[in-house]
């Protein structure tokens, strides 16, 4: 469409899937505006059949995504992110639909110390109050939690990627379960892990 705006269409054979789950063929599309070489703007949508033998309940799910990546300077980039899905379902008894909705937004920053080492955060708020995504390992129904991350980079090669990561969850309920097994409505993890592409 031009050097600062590509769109995409997708075939698909469904939600995050390489192997198709029903005979039905999902859509998705992407539009990136590029309005100068420090900022990216990118909407992304999808619209497909669900059901499967997991979920055989689900019928169409609609999704919608935009981000915005801001790179003012090689040390500093940030980006903020929103989404919202749809979800189509059939209830067992009578066979009426009915949907449900989940969404996300965060806000991600990264500060580069050297060329070989950064720190970067994110802030992050999600909501699934009907479980379409994620189910709580507690009692309580819905889920929804704040989460905020701190991590620490370091680029071992052009190839190599080592990181440390903190982060720490708080909800509003009793959704996560603590080191006795005991419902919680906050936890933290500490990961590492390190990452090698080809």
């Amino acid at each position: 469409m031009g050097e600062k705006v590509t769109a995409y269409l997708y075939f698909l054979n469904g939600w995050q899937q390489i192997r198709d789950f029903n005979s039905q063929k999902s859509f998705g599309s992407q539009l990136e505006i590029r309005p100068n070489e420090r900022l990216l703007i990118n909407w992304n949508t999808y619209i497909g059949d669900e059901r499967s033998e997991f979920s055989p309940d689900f019928r169409t799910r609609y999704f919608s995504d935009v981000y915005v990546i801001f790179t003012p300077s090689e040390k500093f980039q940030g980006s903020v992110c929103a989404y919202y899905g749809i979800q189509e379902q059939e209830r067992v008894l009578d066979g009426d639909l009915y949907t449900s909705d989940w969404f996300t937004v965060n806000l991600i920053g990264k500060y580069n110390f050297t060329e070989k080492l950064g720190l970067s955060g994110r802030l992050e708020y999600f909501e699934d109050l009907e479980s379409v995504q994620i189910t709580p390992t507690t009692p309580i129904a819905g889920f929804s939690s704040y989460s905020a991350t701190l991590g620490l980079n370091y680029q071992v090669s052009s190839n190599a990627l080592v990181r440390l990561e903190s982060r720490s969850f708080f909800s509003g309920k009793d959704v996560y379960q603590s080191d006795e097994d005991q419902p919680t409505s906050s936890n933290q993890w500490v990961v590492g892990n390190i990452t090698v592409w080809f």
